[in-house]
């Protein structure tokens, strides 16, 4: 059981690192503010949709615990408009990456999958 949970933390932390490495090097001196507001928005949202898909796996899978899904679909829910929110921003705006709100609202998401992945 301790492995599991370190497993799926050591997951979480993972990604966020992930997350903010690749917001980190997209920010670089070669790339365009266009570009760098773009695909840091991009590894946002697929940060989010990668654990959404994973939990509709599990989901159909039926190995989800009844208690996970409608906790994750609301932090989807949060998700959503505030990442939309922030490409429609990005079209206008390019001084910045993706907002702080929205990576925090998509490491929730990514949070809530991995508490409720199953222990192998």
């Amino acid at each position: 059981m301790k492995y599991t949970i370190f497993k799926n933390y050591a997951f979480s932390a993972l990604a966020a690192a992930g997350l903010w490495i690749t917001i980190v090097a997209l920010s670089g001196c070669g790339s365009t503010p266009k570009t760098i507001a773009y695909k840091s928005l991009a590894s946002v949202g697929e940060t989010e949709a990668a654990a959404m898909r994973t939990a509709a796996d599990y989901q159909v899978a039926g190995k989800l615990a009844p208690e996970a899904w409608p906790q994750i679909a609301a932090a989807h829910d949060k998700f959503t408009p505030a990442y939309g929110a922030a490409v429609a921003a990005a079209r206008f705006d390019y001084t910045q990456p993706a907002s702080t709100t929205v990576i925090v609202l998509a490491q929730i998401v990514a949070d809530l999958v991995t508490a409720y992945l199953p222990a192998k």
